[in-house]
C-alpha cells in the first residue's frame, strides 16, 4: 500500500511538473532582461478561442506556459493575435515570432509581431490587434510562439532599443520586460474545428465580390465582415450545412476581418484582404 501511494505521488508529481509553467526555455534560446521592474508587462494573450491571461514577475523575466491548450493556425492561413498590456510609453516595443520550421530557432522571416518604439502607445491596460500569415510549407503540428515586450531607459528616439528573439540585456542597458512563450498547433487542411462535429472552410482569399464558405455543421450559423476600426460592414445572417455564396457589397479594398458566429460565439476570426485587382 505504501509503495502504491508513494508511486501515485510521484505519478502526480511528475504530471503537474511536465504541465506547469517553467523557465526553461530550453531548447530555445534564452531571453533575459536587466532591470528588476515589473513593467512593462503583457496582461493577455488571445488568438480565436486560445486566450491567456498572465501577469509578469520581475524575475525571472521569462516564462513558458505550457501548461496552456495550444492555439490552432492553419497553413496558407491568416490570424489575429490580440495582445493586451500595461504600463507602457514611447520607448516600449512589442516583437513575436512563430518557429515555423520547427528548427528550435526563429529566424528573422519568422517574425510575426513588430510593434516598433513610438508606435505602441503610452498608459495602461492598452491593446492591440496584429495580423499575420502562416505560409504553405511551415511544419504541420506543435510548434513554439515567442512574444518580447520592453524599453530601456535611454535617450529615445536617438537609441534604438534592440529588442530580439534571443534578447541578452547589455552591460548597464538597464532594460526592463518580459518574454512569452506559447504552444501552437499548425495544421495543414485549411479547415478549422469548431466542435467535435463542425467544420468550415471560407475562400478565395483574397476575396473580391463574393465569399464561399463550405460548412459542414449542424448549427445554423452568422457571418460578419468587420473593418480594422472595428465597424461592421456587412453581415449574413444564415450559413447553412454545405456551400454558401455570400455576395459582398461594394468595399473599399484594404485588410478586414472575418467573423463565425454560432449559438452566440464567435467560433472562428480571421484576417481577409478584399482587393478590387
Amino acid at each position: 500500500m505504501i509503495k502504491y501511494i508513494a508511486f501515485l505521488f510521484l505519478t502526480v508529481t511528475l504530471i503537474c511538473k511536465s504541465f506547469s509553467q517553467i523557465t526553461d526555455p530550453s531548447p530555445y534560446c534564452t531571453s533575459t532582461f536587466g532591470s528588476t521592474s515589473s513593467y512593462p508587462a503583457l496582461l493577455k494573450v488571445a488568438m480565436d478561442s486560445f486566450i491567456s491571461t498572465t501577469s509578469h514577475t520581475p524575475k525571472p523575466s521569462y516564462m513558458y506556459y505550457n501548461n496552456l491548450s495550444s492555439a490552432d493556425i492553419q497553413r496558407n492561413d491568416s490570424s489575429i493575435l490580440r495582445l493586451t498590456y500595461n504600463n507602457v510609453d514611447q520607448e516600449t516595443m512589442i516583437r513575436g515570432w512563430i518557429d515555423f520550421n520547427n528548427n528550435h530557432q526563429f529566424e528573422p522571416n519568422e517574425q510575426i509581431i513588430d510593434i516598433p518604439q513610438g508606435s505602441v502607445g503610452m498608459g495602461m491596460n492598452l491593446s492591440k490587434q496584429v495580423a499575420f500569415f502562416v505560409p504553405s510549407g511551415s511544419y504541420v503540428g506543435k510548434v513554439r510562439m515567442r512574444i518580447s515586450i520592453g524599453w530601456h531607459f535611454a535617450d529615445w528616439p536617438n537609441s534604438i532599443f534592440r529588442l530580439d528573439s534571443c534578447h541578452n540585456a547589455l552591460t548597464n542597458e538597464y532594460s526592463a520586460g518580459e518574454t512569452e512563450d506559447y504552444d501552437v498547433i499548425i495544421g495543414s487542411t485549411g479547415i478549422r474545428k469548431l466542435t467535435d462535429h463542425t467544420f468550415f472552410r471560407i475562400y478565395p482569399i483574397p476575396f473580391n465580390d463574393y465569399l464561399l464558405i463550405d460548412y459542414k455543421g449542424d448549427i445554423e450559423a452568422k457571418f460578419e465582415l468587420i473593418d480594422l476600426t472595428g465597424k461592421t460592414e456587412f453581415n449574413y445572417i444564415r450559413i447553412l450545412k454545405g456551400t454558401n455564396r455570400i455576395d459582398i457589397p461594394k468595399l473599399t479594398s484594404g485588410i478586414y476581418i472575418i467573423k463565425i458566429i454560432a449559438a452566440e460565439k464567435v467560433f472562428y476570426q480571421m484576417v481577409a484582404v478584399l482587393s478590387k485587382e
